[in-house]
């Protein structure tokens, strides 16, 4: 799977999912649900570069796509305010790198960007956690999304050691046609 933009093979996806849910507890998080995840396999593509196989370096994420008579995950949280997430628009998420690798999550996002751009998309959501700087920072400053000022809650999603709610940053990205060249020494 070395070097493959879009992964169409399930059982790669199955990878990806099982490491979702071994990395949660380490980020120090509870309440991974497969069965929440897996709802939006119809209306997402996988997107990874790298070597997910053979243990190499890697980065891979997911992008849900918003119709009229779809949701996207962020939709499902309990939002502090109203956004709206227009038919047309997605969320990329359950992004992941290896080592830290912002080098390569630098390149799958600037490549996922291109890809959303030929298909004709223009918006684009994303949540951090609240707390994680470092997420919030390579987000923002190196995929260049902008705070919306809305936070949310997945039920159930809470702090391993506190037991608190993870409260997470709602992001956007407008106008994926421009900036699709993502710079990471930006953020290094």
């Amino acid at each position: 799977m070395k070097d493959q933009l879009i992964i169409k093979d399930v059982g790669i996806i199955k990878k990806c999912r099982a490491y979702l849910r071994r990395l949660f507890p380490k980020r120090g998080y509870d309440g991974w649900c497969d069965a929440f995840d897996e709802q939006y396999d119809d209306i997402s593509e996988w997107f990874a570069v790298g070597d997910i196989e053979k243990g190499g370096a890697y980065a891979f994420c997911r992008v849900t796509y918003k119709t009229a008579d779809t949701q996207i995950p962020t939709e499902l949280g309990d939002i502090d305010s109203h956004l709206v997430f227009p038919a047309g628009s997605c969320e990329i998420n359950n992004l992941i790198y290896s080592e830290r690798n912002t080098e390569l999550a630098a390149e799958l996002i600037s490549k996922v960007l291109e890809y959303l751009k030929s298909k004709g998309l223009n918006l684009a959501f994303c949540v951090v956690d609240k707390d994680d700087r470092h997420a919030h920072k390579l987000n923002t400053e190196v995929f260049l999304f902008k705070e919306t000022g809305c936070t949310l809650i997945y039920p159930g999603v809470v702090h391993k050691e506190k037991k608190t709610p993870v409260i997470w940053q709602v992001l956007r990205r407008q106008n994926i046609d421009r900036d699709c060249s993502i710079k990471p020494e930006v953020f290094l």
